[in-house]
């Protein structure tokens, strides 16, 4: 501002709100007399490239996530993960994955309404999401009630504890209906490629079995993966 004799001003402005400025500065005086208009132009096509910027992030976001949670939605939380498993091929590495489902969360909806539902689900998410990024992993709205976490590079030993501990954070999370507080519960099945199943293209079948096997023996509880455990899933389906 030292060097500057003149210089122009012109802000940008969106909805009746500045955005931000655009500033232009010369060593001659009175250089900016008559080139307002110029200027003012070139503001308007920057706010034109913003505004269509804006409109494509939001596009891109809309694409991959859900629209109710924020977290990935099932088409691309299946890309993204047929992408890791093909890089835990080709690079010989684990993943583990869990698939968790809201418990009885019919008897949610007709007792609270589907409003209530919806926060359920949003506190589900959200919880999921703070211990996937945490974790160096992701997660997706599988479907209504079903959620997946995936843990890239992580066996069974590292990933059941942090399980364990979203499980309990579960437990403690209370939500307010009126003047009542509302607990809920989730049922969770957990296995790893390749310590536990050997086909990449089973993972999420072998965790929803092991899912399926949480609810059938009492629901609120972690299930690992096994040979026997889907057996006897598969018998009592």
């Amino acid at each position: 501002m030292d060097v500057l004799s003149s210089f122009i001003i012109v802000p940008f402005v969106r909805d009746n709100q500045q955005i931000g400025l655009l500033f232009a500065g010369d060593r001659e005086t009175e250089c900016f007399v008559d080139t307002h208009n110029f200027y003012a132009a070139i503001a308007s096509q920057v706010l034109i490239a913003l505004n269509n910027a804006n409109i494509y992030s939001k596009m891109e976001y809309m694409a991959v996530r859900d629209g109710l949670t924020g977290i990935f939605n099932r088409r691309h939380l299946t890309e993204k993960l047929a992408s890791v498993l093909d890089k835990a091929q080709d690079d010989d590495l684990t993943v583990s994955l869990a698939l968790f489902d809201i418990d009885k969360f019919k008897s949610v909806n007709d007792t609270y309404g589907h409003l209530f539902g919806d926060d359920v689900i949003k506190r589900a998410a959200s919880t999921a999401n703070k211990c996937v990024k945490g974790n160096g992993g992701f997660c997706g709205r599988y479907g209504g009630e079903e959620f997946v976490m995936v843990f890239p590079g992580k066996g069974i030993d590292k990933v059941m504890p942090i399980i364990e501990e979203f499980h309990e954070e579960i437990r403690e999370q209370r939500l307010q209906y009126k003047e009542q507080e509302v607990q809920f519960r989730v049922s969770v099945g957990l296995t790893c490629y390749p310590e536990i199943c050997k086909e990449p293209d089973e993972l999420l079948n072998r965790a929803d079995w092991a899912m399926y096997y949480s609810k059938q023996h009492g629901r609120d509880r972690i299930t690992v993966d096994s040979d026997e455990i889907r057996d006897k899933a598969k018998e009592e389906a």
